[in-house]
């Protein structure tokens, strides 16, 4: 999957890494820690930890961001996939973490109006750990499920 410039909106929490991420900030070399602001500095002795310790996790949170980016334009490319596949002009507009519901939104522009449609954490985890073709059915009928209850609502 091209992870060049999206052609959708991405839109991800500030924080949120993964265990693994904040064990890789661990062992990052000092090179790699970010310089921290005044403000940053500031919180960390508030907090009594040092300025290292801060960095580093200020460098998970780096690697945790980059990770939430990739896989919100993997996953926006494959709705958009499955959106040419219907060939009825819908496009994907933007793609968010929702980290309090624990999915993605993904906001699908049709002619008539914006629809969101929610896929779970589980399902994206499965098609990105997995990318099997199981995986894509279930996002294609979550995408197709979510476009006619769309249209079923307009009429109503």
């Amino acid at each position: 999957m091209d992870m060049g410039s999206p052609k959708f909106e991405i839109y991800i929490p500030e924080h949120g890494s993964s265990v693994a991420e904040w064990r890789k900030a661990q062992r990052a070399p000092l090179s790699e820690l970010p310089q921290l602001t005044a403000d940053q500095k500031e919180v960390a002795r508030r907090f009594g930890i040092t300025e290292e310790e801060y960095a580093r996790n200020v460098l998970a949170g780096t690697y945790g961001r980059r990770r939430l980016r990739e896989r919100a334009q993997a996953l926006g490319e494959e709705v958009q996939r499955i959106l040419e596949g219907l060939g009825r002009g819908e496009k994907v507009i933007a793609v968010s973490k929702d980290m309090d519901r624990a999915s993605w939104r993904i906001r699908i522009e049709t002619r008539k109006r914006d629809v969101d449609v929610l896929v779970s954490q589980e399902l994206a985890e499965d098609l990105f750990d997995s990318g099997a073709e199981q995986e894509r059915e279930r996002l294609r009928a979550r995408v197709e499920a979510s476009l006619e209850e769309s249209e079923f609502a307009k009429r109503r």
